[in-house]
C-alpha cells in the first residue's frame, strides 16, 4: 500500500499560565491511500489535536515540540503558510464537530458549496458550478436541493448542517478527509444517519479518511484499522478486528468493557475509575498505570515499549 500520511514521532504542546500541556506525546501514525483510520479515546486523549495536526489547524498557543507530519512526501510542520494554505480545503478536508461554527451565518448554502468548487475547479461556468452544488447536496441526503441553495446555515437543522459539511469536504475532492467527531453535537437518531452516510460514501470515496470519534461501535463499522489514544499517547493500534476482537492494552481493553453489557448478568455498563492524568506534569510511566488494575512497579517508573503483536498490530504495554 501506498503511504499517504506519515506522523513520525509527533509532540505538541500548548502555552497555559500553569505550564505548558503536554496534549501529544511522540504520536506516530500512518495513513496508506484508501483506507480508513479510527482515533478513538476518552475526552482529552489528544484525538482532536492530532485531528487539527493533520492539516496544521493549530491553535496561536500550540507549538510543535518533536517529530513531524509529512504529507504525500512533503514535511509540513516546516511548511509557510501559503503552502499549507493551499493544501487545506483542496488536497485535505475537514469535518469539524459543531457545523454551525464551521459555516458562515452571513452566506447562502449556495456559496458554500460554490466556493469549495471554484477553488477546486475554477474554470468551471456558473451553472456547472450550480449542478455539482445540486447534485452533491442530494447525495448526502438533503431533499429539494436546488431550492435550499438559497437558503442560510440557521435555517437547516444540526444533522442537516453536518451533511452539507461533509457535502463540501467531498466537493473538495481531498486526497485525506479528517472527520473531526463529526456526529458529537447530534442527537443519536441523527448520530446514526450520519453514520449510515459515511458507511455509505466511503465506497465511492477515493482518498483516505481519518474518523475520529468516542464511539467504539461506529469505528468498528466504518474503519479499516484503528488507533487508541489515552492522555496524549498512542496506546494500541492495528486492524479494526484484531484490535476490538483481542485487545492487548489494559486501557483499550476498559474502553470495550464501558460499551458492552454482558447478556443476561443485568450489570450496567462500566466506567473507568480514576481520572486521566494532568498533562502539564504527566507522570514519569505509563500514563495508564495509576488506573490500571494490571499495573506493575515497572508501569510506574518508565514509559512501556512498544511491542508488535504477532496477529497484527501493536501495544505499548509490559503486558503486551
Amino acid at each position: 500500500m501506498t503511504l499517504l500520511v506519515d506522523v513520525r514521532d509527533l509532540s505538541i504542546e500548548f502555552a497555559t499560565a500553569r505550564g505548558a500541556v503536554h496534549a501529544l506525546n511522540r504520536v506516530s501514525l500512518e495513513v496508506a491511500k484508501g483506507r480508513i483510520i479510527g482515533i478513538v479515546g476518552e475526552s482529552g486523549s489528544g484525538k482532536s489535536t492530532l485531528a487539527l495536526a493533520l492539516s496544521r489547524l493549530l491553535p496561536a498557543n500550540a507549538r510543535i515540540a518533536a517529530g513531524d507530519i509529512v504529507f504525500d512526501g512533503v514535511a509540513l510542520g516546516t511548511q509557510p503558510e501559503r503552502v499549507l494554505a493551499a493544501l487545506r480545503g483542496a488536497r485535505i478536508a475537514t469535518v469539524f464537530q459543531d457545523p454551525m461554527t464551521a459555516l458562515n451565518p452571513l452566506f447562502t448554502i449556495g456559496t458554500h458549496l460554490g466556493d469549495v468548487i471554484r477553488r477546486r475547479r475554477p474554470a468551471l461556468a456558473a451553472g456547472e458550478v450550480r449542478a455539482r452544488a445540486i447534485a452533491m447536496l442530494t447525495r448526502v441526503g438533503i431533499p429539494d436541493a436546488a431550492r435550499r441553495l438559497r437558503q442560510h446555515p440557521h435555517e437547516f437543522s444540526g444533522g442537516m448542517r453536518q451533511r452539507i459539511l461533509i457535502a463540501m469536504a467531498l466537493l473538495a475532492e481531498p486526497d485525506l478527509l479528517v472527520a473531526d467527531e463529526p456526529t458529537t453535537a447530534l442527537d443519536v437518531t441523527i448520530e446514526r444517519q450520519i453514520v449510515d452516510l459515511f458507511r455509505t460514501l466511503k465506497n465511492d470515496f477515493a482518498g483516505s479518511i481519518v474518523f475520529v470519534s468516542h464511539s467504539l461501535g461506529t469505528v468498528a463499522e466504518l474503519c479499516d484499522e484503528v488507533v487508541v489514544m489515552y492522555a496524549g499517547t498512542v496506546v494500541e493500534q492495528g486492524p479494526v478486528a484484531r484490535v476490538f476482537g483481542r485487545p492487548c492494552h489494559p486501557y483499550t481493553q476498559a474502553l470495550i468493557r464501558c460499551e458492552t453489557e454482558e447478556p443476561g448478568t443485568g450489570r450496567r455498563l462500566r466506567s473507568i475509575p480514576g481520572e486521566v492524568p494532568d498533562l502539564v506534569t504527566p507522570p514519569p510511566g505509563c500514563p495508564f498505570a495509576p488506573r490500571c488494575a494490571e499495573a506493575t512497579p515497572t508501569c510506574r517508573q518508565a514509559p512501556p515499549p512498544w511491542r508488535p503483536q504477532a496477529d497484527g498490530g501493536a501495544a505499548a504495554c509490559v503486558l503486551a
